[in-house]
């Protein structure tokens, strides 16, 4: 045997005996073993930001499971073209190490809207900013001014909180019908469809308000928040409400979700997708699902209103509602929204209407008011195409309300179709929606770029 022939088969014994041994370094999975390091490259974001925001923590046990998690928030940050999360066994340490590459950017967008209908013409304009100062953060001013109404607002969407304030005023005309109907959105009706109302008044409302919310961990949410509204009644045809004066009110919001199977996949994102940003996980938004996902949210909101505010009257509202929907493997999604709201003392201005306070969707040309109320909407988002460039959906839908008046229960029923086409670099859905009215006979169609349907429901 030569010496070459010696050495080749000495290197190759001693490659052998080291891959063997390595081998059996490597446990044979990593469930349950520490993670050692979270190693994040390439993005512009703080380390520091993206760590608050995934369930994985070094020191903490990894498992596939958590990592999952850890990549859906990621996504939900809205700022990533790009998003790679991989796990390797950290020998050294002994342990897990989690490696997390992700591109992201910035944006500073201004949306000029005029719209023109019934009620006048409106002209608005929102300035969004996101990623800007490397945070993830999200900044939203906004003003609009119209025939009846103006207002001003903005928000600042930064780690776990959110800070939000506004102020305006609005003046609607608002008829009042022997069946105990308010007319909705200051809608002009004609007399020989519902007859002439008992009751024509306008009502003025000006109002200012300031709420921050915190997500305290990824199932829990909590809020609090003040507003103050002072309203007056003018030019009644008949009598004049009572009861104007100034209402103001504090307020808490607790809710709390819980998924299963993955959770939902998210269906939008903010402006930022017109400049790719939040658009990392598009591959398993439009590939089909490995099994079926669900979330189900729990959500009380609480407000109060007396002396101790400096509020005119002495009232409380008690909301619950209870939102699930399950995704299935195409994508295609069933939603069961359950809703309820009790009053105590209320005003005529805060009477609870038939909306989405007790869970009715769709639009309606009448609305009625209570002091309680309760109701239910099933729909479901059936996508009829999908691709990288967007989703066309079919989203019928059921949905029943009741509200209560002392000792009269008036109910509202409505079936309709939202019809839209989503695309995935242009966040607000374009399409139409029609709902059809069972106590009025009537059917209300709007055209909408994504203010009355087809909103993102993954949390």
């Amino acid at each position: 045997m030569t010496s070459g022939l010696k050495r080749n088969l000495a290197f190759t014994w001693l490659a052998a005996f080291f891959c063997a041994a390595a081998a059996q370094a490597q446990p044979a999975s990593l469930e349950g073993l520490p993670v050692t390091a979270i190693n994040i490259t390439e993005t512009r974001v703080s380390s520091a930001t993206i760590l608050s925001r995934i369930p994985l923590k070094p020191g903490e046990p990894w498992s596939a499971e958590m990592q999952a998690k850890t990549r859906r928030e990621l996504h939900r940050m809205g700022i990533f073209r790009t998003l790679e999360v991989s796990e390797r066994y950290d020998e050294t340490a002994g342990g897990v190490a989690v490696d997390i590459k992700a591109t992201d950017g910035w944006y500073i967008l201004p949306i000029p809207l005029f719209t023109s209908g019934n009620s006048g013409s409106k002209f608005s304009l929102t300035v969004l900013s996101g990623n800007f100062f490397r945070r993830s953060e999200t900044v939203i001013l906004s003003g609009s001014i119209g025939r009846d109404t103006a207002a001003l607002g903005g928000g600042l969407k930064l780690g776990d909180y959110f800070i939000g304030a506004g102020a305006g005023r609005d003046n609607d005309s608002e008829s009042f019908y022997s069946d105990g109907a308010y007319n909705t959105f200051s809608a002009r009706l004609k007399p020989e469809k519902f007859g002439e109302p008992v009751n024509t008044y306008n009502r003025k409302k000006e109002h200012w308000s300031l709420s921050v919310n915190r997500e305290l961990d990824t199932r829990m949410q909590f809020g609090l928040s003040f507003s103050q509204a002072q309203y007056s009644f003018s030019d009644a045809t008949a009598y004049p409400p009572a009861q104007s004066g100034l209402y103001n009110t504090v307020g808490a919001r607790c809710a709390y979700t819980l998924e299963r199977g993955g959770g939902l996949s998210r269906s939008a994102g903010s402006f930022g997708a017109i400049f790719g940003l939040g658009l990392s996980d598009l591959n398993e938004r439009i590939t089909p699902r490995a099994e079926t996902g669900s979330a189900h949210t729990f959500e009380i909101r609480g407000q109060r209103a007396g002396g101790f505010t400096g509020s005119t009257n002495d009232f409380s509202l008690l909301q619950i509602a209870v939102h699930n929907s399950w995704e299935f493997i195409e994508h295609d999604r069933l939603s069961v929204n359950l809703a309820a709201a009790k009053g105590w003392t209320l005003p005529f201005t805060q009477l609870i209407p038939t909306g989405p306070a007790i869970g009715l969707a769709g639009q309606y040309s009448r609305e009625w008011r209570g002091e309680q109320g309760a109701g239910a909407t099933a729909s479901f988002t059936h996508l009829l195409s999908r691709s990288k460039r967007g989703q066309l959906v079919a989203e019928p839908f059921f949905s029943q309300a009741w509200v209560w008046n002392k000792d009269t229960r008036y109910p509202q029923t409505g079936a309709g179709l939202n019809f839209y086409y989503k695309f995935w670099r242009f966040p607000l859905p374009l399409g139409i929606g029609v709902t059809y009215s069972l106590q009025d006979c009537d059917i209300t169609t709007s055209f909408s770029a994504g203010m009355g349907f087809g909103k993102d429901r993954t949390r």
